[in-house]
């Protein structure tokens, strides 16, 4: 006598598929979270860094915003340097204090990266 009778720990593979969409569901899930912790964490860690630590030029008031601007060194001509993407005048420390041996150098932040204020 045969059993056509499928055995309880048999998987089918309408069974395998349907395993592996939930797996992806809550990976994805997962990922969502964690990404979401991470900017709520970067946000938060930057304004305390914003806050804890000086700037170390000056706030200047542009068309009603606040700039940072850093100038070192005295002479002619001024040079000034602008960091690209979302660098910060953080990253021409080292280049600004060897111009200023020279002339004056002025780096600054733009608007909303490093103690810029946003402009909205």
């Amino acid at each position: 006598m045969t059993s056509t009778a499928q055995s309880p720990y048999t998987v089918t593979s309408q069974g395998c598929w349907w395993l592996l969409r939930r797996g992806l569901k809550w990976l994805g899930i997962l990922l969502v979270v964690v990404v979401a912790a991470g900017v709520v964490f970067q946000t938060a860690a930057t304004e305390m860094d914003g806050r804890n630590y000086a700037p170390r030029g000056q706030q200047y008031n542009v068309n009603g915003h606040q700039m940072h601007l850093y100038c070192t060194g005295e002479g002619s001509p001024t040079v000034v340097l602008e960091a690209g993407g979302y660098a910060e005048s953080l990253w021409w420390y080292q280049v600004q204090n060897q111009l200023a041996e020279h002339t004056q150098v002025c780096s600054y932040d733009r608007a909303g990266l490093g103690w810029s204020e946003p402009d909205s």
